[in-house]
Order: C-alpha cells, then sequence, then structure tokens
C-alpha cells in the first residue's frame, strides 16, 4: 500500500519516538525491553520452582532498571516461597513506593496478607485493585475482595463482590459457590440453586483446588 505524505510522517514520527540516546550501552527504549524479558525470565523461573534462576533475573533486571516495581515483585514473591516473610513485605512494600499505581504488585501483597491473615488489610489493598478498570484479571480480584470481606465480617459487601466477580468473569467457580452459600443462608434457596449450578458448570472447565475445597467444607463457617 502507497503511503500518503500525512501518513508517512506519521510512520516517520512514530520511528523517532523510539530512537533516543544511548545511556550505559542500551538506548532507553531497549532497556525497557531488556527490563521487561528479565522479568519475564524470572517470573518463568518462579513457576517453575526454581527460585536460583528466578532470583538471578530478577538481579539482571534491576542492573538494567533499579527502580523496576516488577522486578522486586518478584522478589518479594520469591522471598515469600522461601519463608522470608518480613523481607517479603518490605520487598512489595518498595515496589509500592516506587509505582503505587501497579495493580499486580497491589494485587500479589494483598494475597501475601491474606496468606498471612491480615484480612483487614487485604481487604483494603483489594478494594484498591479492584478500581483498576484496566486491569486483566479484575474479576479474580472481586472474588478475592469478597472472600477477604467475609473474613472481616462484612457479609453485604461479600456479597456484592462475588455479584460483581461473576459478572466480570462467569468462570469463576468460587465466587458461585460462596453465593450459593450466601443465598442459601438467606432463605432464598432458587437463588442459592442457581448459584450452585453455576459452580457445577464454571468448575467443569475450572474446578476449585481438591486441597482448597476440603479445607473450605471443613470449616465453612470460619468466616
Amino acid at each position: 500500500m502507497k503511503m500518503t505524505g500525512s501518513m508517512a510522517f506519521a510512520a516517520a514520527l512514530l520511528l523517532s519516538s523510539c530512537v533516543t540516546s544511548t545511556t550505559g550501552g542500551f538506548t532507553a527504549s531497549s532497556e525497557e525491553r531488556a527490563e521487561r524479558d528479565l522479568v519475564q525470565l524470572a517470573n518463568g523461573y518462579f513457576e517453575a520452582g526454581d527460585m536460583a534462576g528466578a532470583r538471578r533475573n530478577v538481579a539482571k533486571a534491576l542492573a538494567v532498571n533499579a527502580r523496576s516495581a516488577e522486578a522486586y515483585n518478584v522478589l518479594a514473591m520469591v522471598q515469600h516461597h522461601e519463608g522470608d516473610d518480613a523481607l517479603a513485605r518490605e520487598t512489595y512494600l518498595h515496589a509500592l513506593v516506587l509505582d503505587r499505581d501497579n495493580s499486580r504488585v497491589r494485587n500479589n501483597y494483598a494475597a501475601f496478607l491474606f496468606d498471612a491473615e491480615e484480612y483487614e488489610q487485604a481487604y483494603r489493598q483489594l478494594a484498591i485493585v479492584a478500581e483498576d478498570t484496566s486491569y486483566e484479571f479484575r474479576g479474580l480480584v472481586f472474588e478475592n475482595l469478597g472472600l477477604s470481606a467475609l473474613r472481616t465480617d462484612r457479609p453485604q459487601r461479600a456479597e456484592a463482590a462475588f455479584e460483581r466477580a461473576l459478572q466480570l468473569d462467569s468462570s469463576l467457580s468460587r465466587a458461585a459457590l460462596e453465593l450459593a452459600q450466601i443465598k442459601f443462608e438467606n432463605g432464598e434457596l432458587a437463588a442459592a440453586q442457581d448459584y450452585y449450578k453455576m459452580y457445577l458448570e464454571a468448575s467443569r472447565s475450572n474446578p476449585i483446588d481438591s486441597q482448597e475445597y476440603l479445607e473450605y467444607l471443613n470449616s465453612p463457617n470460619d468466616y
């Protein structure tokens, strides 16, 4: 396709925006790519259970950008996995100082707090993440917000959060199951049955982890 003059100018402008001064052997754009790729590698090593590999690539990412909130996010996950929870807390907080609007970091910090049974703080962090309409896992955030609301004696907010979760992602089986129980306890039997059917349908493609489900059945009134 032949470019018009205005199209050629726009293309040239886009190309020129990618060319920046060189600092430390990298252009700014290549530094960003290197940081992103190294963080992805670190996360991949973490998911594979290779903490040494994750740490190695976090260190490389921080060598490229010492203020990388995403790199510190992976480092905090590694520290938590290794049982260094005090360090993990500090690292999450440092990452949020660097990028307070990073919903991925804040969501992971909320998960850390929930795991530490700091349910009120987890609820507050998740409430912030839930406001980010661009966050790709927002449905899951609302599901976890509902779980945190139950743990902090906010049954009505829990119900609303689970409903919002399913509105955003109907495959969230845990939200459907929690709503089935809430509706049953409120005497709304028809709604409870509907949500339980939704849970069964969703769990075929996205089943709740069996151990998690057993814990749920063994302590249905722990909230």
